[in-house]
């Protein structure tokens, strides 16, 4: 698989290098071929995991859902029919893994936390076989606090650091209006065809595709331990009816701290 890629990109860049006297219309559908071709032949997957508490104790249970799904148009089921999940310690050693099947594009799982796991931040990871061929930055990857009940805050480890950038540029405005939600991804050619570099940039549709929900709970949920009917009802900006695909976790929200910096799977995906 690794060698069919390489050959196809191989092929991509030659077939651009054999642009410098093509017109600039020319230039564009050959381009967006050769994307179409890449896309088709060679398609990506992504995966989400939604975990039903943003960090966890020692003995406790990671309870988790997962969403696979093409990489391009994000409607599409994956290649592959079996995800990995896996914890990676605070050493950076994969401490447990395992296989979940896939029924269409979703699957569900749990991890129990050894009580003698050692508290800090830790990572769950989730991959196909298949997302190994590409880059690693489609392995789905978040950062997942582990606390020791009977200790303080434990400091996280897990932090990028961002270098500053100097030098001449230009500022170009691009209006966001006609642009959907998504991620806009702006490439740089010369006028010989060739990219000269790549920026990607996450827009919010805002207003214009909002979707709306209400959640009701039946008068059971007031009684401890009781059973209850959750009805969720979604619409969109024109009060039309949606439909989806959910997993639901119930926990004590006093006790659990959501970081509203925090990415979701549309974030994710796009």
């Amino acid at each position: 698989m690794r060698n069919n890629i390489l050959y196809s990109l191989v092929f991509f860049l030659i077939a651009i290098s054999n642009l410098s006297f093509t017109p600039p219309n020319e230039i564009m559908r050959i381009l967006l071929e050769r994307l179409e071709f890449l896309t088709k032949n060679f398609p990506h997957e992504k995966v989400y995991i939604h975990t039903d508490k943003p960090h966890y104790t020692l003995g406790d249970t990671i309870w988790y859902s997962l969403t696979a799904t093409d990489a391009s148009i994000h409607s599409q089921k994956p290649v592959s029919g079996l995800v990995y999940v896996q914890i990676i310690g605070p050493d950076s050693s994969v401490i447990v893994q395992k296989g979940i099947l896939l029924n269409e594009q979703h699957g569900s799982g749990e991890i129990a936390i050894d009580p003698k796991w050692k508290p800090g931040a830790y990572l769950i990871q989730a991959y196909t076989n298949y997302m190994r061929n590409y880059h690693a930055g489609y392995v789905y990857t978040k950062e997942l606090m582990i606390w020791d009940a009977a200790t303080d805050a434990v400091k996280s480890d897990f932090f990028l650091s961002i270098d500053s950038l100097s030098g001449a540029s230009k500022l170009l405005k691009i209006g966001k209006v006609p642009i959907p939600s998504g991620v806009a991804q702006f490439t740089l050619f010369n006028k010989e065809g060739m990219p000269l570099c790549e920026r990607a940039v996450f827009l919010d549709g805002g207003s214009t595709d909002v979707v709306k929900g209400d959640i009701s709970l039946s008068y059971a949920y007031q009684n401890t331990r009781s059973k209850t009917d959750v009805v969720v009802r979604l619409k969109d900006n024109n009060s039309n009816g949606l439909k989806g695909n959910f997993s639901v976790s119930v926990f004590d929200k006093n006790n659990t701290n959501f970081n509203a910096a925090d990415g979701d799977i549309r974030t994710f995906f796009y």
